[in-house]
């Protein structure tokens, strides 16, 4: 488990007093990551109008050999990652470094790092630098299993307005304007610089997983054993009870009957009406819907929602 923090210096005049800007200290997060320690500067607030500080400490999990951190490119993008790429959306060869892998994977994602970030299987909280756009993303996992802690206010040693951003709430002076929340698991968080010295802060909520994909228990032929070949509702409603009954001993959840019986037609809606109200009476079943194309057997499905009114025939 490492340890990670940002600060993050912005200002729209120039006299904001860049001598007085200071990182998170590396002996705060030290006991995070013994194998290795670093801290980098980008920019200067005197001169760019922000200025960022980013800390490290590592302690090696993946990889041949320790990957030191702040992870800079040659682009100038930068990379702090407290997690481990178990998979998903970004592929992790033996022996490499997860650190310097999702940094490719980040750089080549342009704007679309929120959709890399929810790809990733695994554990994490991250600050990315995007260097080209002068755009800061940090966020954390969706279960939230790396901790990350977040400050925003006006910091009056620095004449300045600052974000932090740390693994550990550490004690700060009172000039720093502010107290530590835990950052919230629901999304990513992004702070855009602006031409005109401004900033541009927007939280992106977290996408809602897609809905499992049905699964489809078919069972072929159910008519109970010495059924007549036509036996009109009431061999019909036998065939249901005898799938209910195949239902209960295969533990299936809550289901719905999509075809019945291939032996038995349905010429009239009251039939339908009928066997409705019948298969409404069993508690194991929450409607049904009979084809008029007799398949070969039946077909049942776990109900996950209500927009599965008509199932797929075998």
């Amino acid at each position: 488990m490492c340890g990670i923090g940002v600060v993050l210096y912005h200002s729209r005049t120039a006299e904001a007093a860049g001598s007085a800007t200071t990182g998170i200290p590396v002996h705060a997060l030290q006991r995070r990551g013994p194998d290795a320690q670093g801290e980098l500067v980008v920019g200067r607030l005197e001169v760019s109008g922000y200025e960022l500080r980013l800390t490290a400490a590592v302690l090696h999990l993946r990889g041949r050999a320790c990957q030191p951190q702040p992870l800079q490119s040659a682009a100038g993008d930068v990379l702090l990652w407290n997690g481990e790429v178990f998979g998903g959306g970004v592929a992790v060869a033996d022996g490499e470094s997860d650190t310097a892998r999702l940094l490719a994977v980040l750089r080549a994602a342009g704007e679309a790092v929120p959709e890399v970030l929810e790809s990733v299987h695994g554990p994490w909280a991250l600050a990315y630098w995007h260097a080209a756009s002068r755009t800061l993303w940090y966020g954390r996992d969706g279960l939230g299993r790396r901790s990350l802690v977040r400050m925003e206010g006006a910091d009056a040693a620095a004449g300045c307005s600052t974000l932090r951003l740390c693994s550990v709430a550490v004690p700060l002076p009172a000039s720093a304007g502010g107290e530590w929340e835990e950052l919230p698991a629901c999304g990513i968080g992004c702070v855009r610089l602006l031409p005109d010295g401004t900033a541009s802060h927007l939280w992106l909520p977290r996408r809602a997983p897609p809905p499992p994909a049905p699964r489809h228990y078919a069972i072929h032929d159910v008519t109970p054993q010495g059924m007549p070949p036509s036996g009109g509702t009431g061999a019909l409603l036998e065939s249901v009870n005898h799938c209910v009954g195949v239902c209960r001993c295969a533990r299936v959840p809550r289901v719905r009957v999509v075809c019945v019986s291939p032996a038995v037609r349905l010429p009239s809606a009251r039939n339908r009406r009928e066997v409705s109200e019948s298969v409404q009476s069993l508690g194991d079943i929450c409607g049904v819907w009979i084809s008029l194309r007799p398949p070969l057997g039946v077909t049942v499905r776990p109900l996950f929602d209500d927009s599965h009114v008509h199932g797929s025939s075998l």
